[in-house]
């Protein structure tokens, strides 16, 4: 039988944190009754003190037991407290008592107390709380992921509509070049005619100036009138200013606003005069002018 000082108790007491408390004889006679909850431990531990202290109380084996709950039937840990001293007689003799009663005695301070269960029980609240903030996070994660592979579609597909719609104004020139080919020069001569006379004299400068004999006129004293040779200067005249409308348009690369209308009016035009007069109504006058200035030049 293990009998402890009550200094070593008070160190067990402070280890395991029984919350109620009793002193009985070692044949289970009460002494002091368990504390009520009105009545804290550690008041109730002082009380046992005095009385085993006291000078009234033989020497001998004594039990303090100790519960977690505040239940009659509920198991309490026993401890033998020794007062006073003792022989071996009175040992073995206290011993026969402490068996012979329903003493549950204690040999293992280290048993789970009541405080620790309390300790255990907040972890694992913790715990559960930590669980559920991760996965409500996880879950907000994971839509926030579905939301942007949402976007990502979404973008995708739009990127696919712009790249079906958009073409290059060098791409779209060349198919525009192709029909170009095949306007009919007169259609042009009364554009030129009802915008300014004067742009077909600066035609015919060019043509001089490039070397080129212009239809209608005399080289080396003798009239060019050979009808190949006049379509043909007319079909550079129409290339010419196709390559010049396109150098001016690219020029405003800078200015998207402006360049992007010019592009849609080039794009949208059916042919050089339908362009020519959708470009004066939509940019006006000064612009237009300005384009067939840059025609013009060299």
């Amino acid at each position: 039988m293990n009998a402890y000082t009550l200094e070593e108790f008070e160190q067990i007491q402070g280890r395991q944190q029984y919350p109620y408390m009793g002193l009985f004889q070692a044949d289970g006679k009460q002494i002091v009754a368990f504390n009520p909850n009105s009545i804290p431990v550690k008041k109730r531990l002082e009380e046992i003190k005095l009385r085993l202290t006291s000078k009234q109380m033989p020497d001998g084996i004594y039990l303090i037991k100790c519960r977690s709950v505040n239940k009659k039937e509920a198991v309490t840990d026993d401890y033998p407290i020794m007062k006073g001293e003792l022989d071996d007689e009175d040992l073995k003799e206290a011993g026969k008592q402490l068996t012979g009663s329903s003493a549950n005695l204690s040999e293992n301070p280290a048993v789970i107390t009541y405080t620790e269960v309390l300790d255990l029980k907040v972890q694992l609240t913790k715990l559960e709380l930590e669980n559920a903030n991760q996965a409500k996070r996880i879950e907000e994660l994971e839509k926030q992921v579905e939301e942007l592979e949402e976007e990502l579609e979404d973008l995708e597909e739009e990127n696919e509509t712009l790249s079906e719609k958009e073409e290059t104004l060098g791409d779209r020139a060349q198919s525009w070049v192709d029909s170009l080919a095949k306007i009919a020069v007169p259609a042009i001569e009364k554009h030129f005619e009802q915008k300014d006379k004067e742009m077909k004299l600066r035609m015919i400068e060019l043509y001089n100036k490039n070397g080129q004999p212009v239809p209608g006129q005399m080289t080396n004293g003798k009239p060019h009138t050979s009808n190949q040779q006049e379509e043909q200067l007319q079909g550079e005249q129409i290339q010419h200013a196709i390559n010049k409308i396109q150098e001016f348009i690219t020029q405003f690369q800078e200015d998207p606003e402006t360049y992007n209308t010019m592009a849609e009016l080039y794009n949208g035009s059916e042919d050089l005069d339908d362009f020519l007069i959708k470009f004066q109504e939509a940019m006006g006058e000064d612009m237009f002018n300005q384009m067939m200035t840059y025609v013009n030049a060299a």
